[in-house]
């Protein structure tokens, strides 16, 4: 076997040719990157020029004590000075819903913020909503936010001539009814089990979910009734856990709050318009506030 002028054998692989010479990370030897690269580069690239931080200093500091104790000096009067409030008022009976009693704090219940009076309004309300087919349903909200153009065939990128088709095979997936139900549920005798399979196989994948919910939430943004709960600039996010099985065991002994039961979790982020605008599975033992950071 013959070798190159680096050392490196003559038959190695034209990418690891490229691959291996990259600049090895600062203090870490053993660590590659590749130059252009976006997934592979450096990451010190992925950071603020020293200069550009020094100058953003002054803009992002919090204005707190650079050292706990400086820190603990201030807070540490502060708490005092509230618990000898709380306990002067404990005493002479004057905080509201707190009380102490056999030298234990009893906090009242929140009582419930929604008045009585508004529940027949809300059943008046909900009785002049029309009953509307899921079907129908799905069907304007594409013709509204143009969502089916978005799922397009893997090979060609074309969208499909049969829209009301698309949108059965959407349906069978969304409901977990699956193909074969679905085409036995429907009326139309061109919808078959095995023209549903094909559009789920060509039409119905992640990116192209992806894409179709960027629609509907945008068409939604620009709604005037979804201005009432938030202009759609903030959300927040939690995760769903659901039980697994199989292969998956192992990942419950790594978890301390779900105990050993395998599962995964669907970490799903909504905006303040009540839009849940992303979705990422993720295994039980992840950090929720790493995810929300890189989501």
């Amino acid at each position: 076997m013959g070798r190159l002028r680096d050392g490196r054998p003559e038959d190695q692989p034209p990418v690891l040719r490229t691959v291996r010479p990259g600049r090895a990370a600062p203090g870490a030897p053993g660590r590659r990157h590749l130059g252009g690269c976006r997934k592979y580069r450096d990451l010190e690239e992925y950071l603020l020029p020293q200069d550009v931080w020094q100058d953003k200093l002054a803009e992002l500091s919090l204005g707190l004590p650079e050292t706990f104790d400086a820190y603990w000096q201030e807070r540490g009067a502060r708490l005092r000075e509230t618990l000898e409030d709380v306990s002067t008022g404990l005493s002479r009976k004057e905080l509201i819903d707190v009380s102490a009693t056999r030298g234990r704090i009893k906090v009242t219940p929140q009582k419930k913020l929604v008045p009585p009076q508004v529940e027949p309004l809300a059943r008046q309300l909900s009785a002049r909503v029309p009953r509307v087919k899921i079907t129908d349903l799905v069907q304007q909200v594409a013709a509204w936010s143009g969502c089916a153009d978005c799922f397009t065939d893997l090979r060609t990128g074309s969208t499909v001539d049969k829209r009301h088709h698309l949108l059965t095979a959407l349906l069978a997936e969304g409901l977990n009814l699956g193909m074969t139900k679905m085409a036995e549920a429907v009326t139309d005798p061109d919808i078959t089990a095995r023209r549903l399979m094909y559009l789920g196989d060509w039409y119905l994948r992640d990116e192209t979910y992806k894409a179709a919910l960027a629609e509907v939430v945008n068409f939604q943004n620009t709604q005037p009734l979804a201005a009432y709960w938030g202009d759609g600039t903030t959300s927040s996010s939690d995760g769903q856990r659901f039980p697994v099985g199989g292969h998956g065991r192992k990942f419950g002994h790594l978890n301390a709050k779900y105990g050993r039961e395998p599962g995964i979790l669907f970490y799903t982020h909504v905006s303040d318009q009540y839009a849940p605008f992303h979705t990422k599975a993720i295994t039980a033992n992840a950090q929720y506030p790493t995810l929300s950071r890189g989501a």
